[in-house]
Parts: structure tokens; C-alpha cells; sequence
């Protein structure tokens, strides 16, 4: 009785809102009913909107490496994807919501995965972003339409193959609104984890696991160069390690009593291993304070007398 319910609210309002919706298009040409539920913030936990009954799902992921221009990447995405809404059958594309990551409109450089090398680019550290919404994405079971795995597991997620890379006009991730209703994305970050929230209406009381099978693991070896610029006895790590994998994700769903429903294959992943690389100095541990100017023995008076007093020749070499 409580699931007819809510169900026939969930009805009304749906035809309340696509009314008031299709009213204002057809007198305003710009208006776009999408587009004008999303807000701009996007560091603070959103309340609740009450057209969204249910919380589809909710993942978070941590700021490991807490560097600033990394972080503000990922502030300003979460704040451009926050609030995004869309009806049954809408496609969400990533590119086309964050648009190009350029420092005119405030991305800055941060480390990226480029070649198989950790290096700087514009927008570095957006993917935890859309790696997050991934994630989510596959817990609220929605279609998954464009994904691509990172060239290695990213160190922000606990196991690999729940990741999502993107690069502007070359990588995007797309995922589609499959449910009976509209959901809204909720993105935001606290300063230590990203947060992503997508709610909607469950139409059941089904459930989504994510299972995640190694084959294989390719261990990372650590790499030594000399660097003469380095002074004695330090050090510096160059480039962080990564375990390679291959790794098979599946999606499981099971009823409200725990029963397996279905368990489909989602994605086959390849992950490079990357070598740890660490630049010492070539001219090996700092050299010895101590003062060697005169022989340790010889700091003792009564131990160089009774020294010299013994038949051995190496002793007594010493009071020569």
C-alpha cells in the first residue's frame, strides 16, 4: 500500500513538473529545464529536494595527494556537475557538462596520467571526479554508454576496475538515464573525500554489488639514478609506483532478500604497473663529522701507555 503510494505521488509530480516545464519553454526560447535545476555550489552537502525521494546511491572517494591546484581542478568540476538532471532517456556526458579544461576558465595544472608518466596538464585531477560519478553510476545501476579505464589504477580507489579517465575531444564518459523517472547528480567535496550522490525514485527494493576479480598482478620494482645536483646523502622519489593488474568487474543484483537476480560481466580492465623511480646523490652518506685528524687511541693517555708497552707490532705502530 506504501509503495502505490508513492508511487502515484511520484506520478503527479512527474506530470506537474514536465508541465510547468513544457509551459516554460514555449515562452522562453533559452529556457532549458535541465539546465536550470543545477546550482553552482559545490563544497557543501546538499539537502534534499523532495521531487527526489530516494537516494539511488552515494559514493566518496579520498584526497590522497591533498596538492592545491589538484584540488581547486576538482572543486570547480564537482561545482560544474552539481545538481545535473535528467529525465528517462537522457544521456549525461561528462566533456559536454565540464566543457573544455583550459586556465581561462580556471583549471589549473596538476598531475596526470600522460604516456605512461605521471606529468602536469591543464585539469589534472578531474578523473577522481568522474571516476567517483562512475562508481556511483553502476551502484544505481544505470547504463553505463562511454567509459575508459585509466593506463594504470588510480591510488584514490580501493580496488581497480571502478575507475573512469576522460580527456577533452579525445575520452568521455556517458552514462544514461535508464530509470522511469528523473535523477538528479549531487558532486561535492568536504576537503578530505569527493562525494557523489545520485537521486531519484527506486521503483524496487533491488540491490547492486560490485565485484571485483584480479587475474593477474604485475608488481612495481623500485629504480635508483644518480643525480649530481642532489647533496650527499639525499634523496628524492621521481616518479610514484603502481601495480600493474588485470582485473574483471561484475554487477550484481540481488532482491530485498539477498537472492542473486543477476550477475553480468561489466568491464575487462589492462593496468600498466609503473616502476618507482628514486634520485639519490652519487657521492653516497655525508662524510664523517668526526674529527680524524688525530687516531681515536690516541684520545687516551693510559691506554697509548700500555699500548706501546705490548710486544705487537700493530699497537705499537701507533706512538710512532
Amino acid at each position: 500500500m506504501k509503495r502505490t503510494l508513492k508511487m502515484y505521488i511520484f506520478l503527479c509530480l512527474s506530470l506537474l513538473l514536465f508541465s510547468i516545464s513544457a509551459f516554460a519553454a514555449t515562452t522562453d526560447d533559452t529556457a532549458k529545464p535541465i539546465d536550470a535545476l543545477r546550482k553552482t555550489e559545490g563544497t557543501t552537502e546538499p539537502a534534499q529536494d523532495a521531487y527526489y525521494m530516494d537516494v539511488l546511491a552515494q559514493t566518496s572517494t579520498p584526497l590522497i595527494n591533498k596538492m592545491p591546484n589538484r584540488t581547486d581542478n576538482i572543486i570547480l568540476t564537482c561545482k560544474m556537475i552539481n545538481e545535473t538532471a535528467l529525465i528517462p532517456g537522457d544521456t549525461f556526458s561528462f566533456n559536454q557538462i565540464v566543457g573544455n579544461r583550459t586556465r581561462e576558465r580556471g583549471f589549473k595544472p596538476a598531475p596526470t596520467f600522460v604516456n605512461g608518466q605521471v606529468e602536469d596538464s591543464i585539469g589534472g585531477g578531474i578523473c577522481q571526479v568522474s571516476s567517483t560519478l562512475y562508481y556511483t553510476c553502476l551502484l544505481s545501476n544505470l547504463e553505463i554508454v562511454s567509459r575508459t579505464s585509466h593506463s594504470m589504477s588510480p591510488d584514490y580507489l580501493e580496488q581497480p576496475g571502478f575507475d573512469a579517465t576522460v580527456c577533452w575531444e579525445a575520452i568521455d564518459y556517458k552514462f544514461k538515464n535508464n530509470t522511469n523517472g528523473p535523477i538528479k547528480i549531487f558532486t561535492w567535496t568536504d576537503g578530505s573525500k569527493v562525494y557523489v550522490k545520485i537521486m531519484g525514485t527506486k521503483m524496487n527494493n533491488n540491490t547492486v554489488v560490485m565485484e571485483s576479480k584480479i587475474l593477474l598482478v604485475t608488481p612495481f620494482k623500485t629504480i635508483y639514478r644518480d643525480n649530481p645536483n642532489l647533496a650527499c646523502g639525499e634523496t628524492k622519489v621521481v616518479q610514484p609506483p603502481f601495480t600493474g593488474y588485470e582485473v574483471e568487474t561484475y554487477r550484481v543484483i540481488t532482491d530485498e532478500r539477498g537472492e542473486i537476480i543477476s550477475r553480468v560481466l561489466e568491464s575487462k580492465d589492462s593496468y600498466k604497473k609503473m616502476d618507482k623511480v628514486i634520485e639519490r646523490s652519487p657521492y653516497g652518506s655525508p662524510t664523517n663529522t668526526q674529527d680524524t685528524s688525530i687516531h681515536p687511541l690516541m684520545k687516551s693517555p693510559s691506554l697509548i701507555l700500555y699500548l706501546c708497552l705490548t710486544p705487537y707490532p700493530e699497537y705499537t705502530a701507533i706512538c710512532r
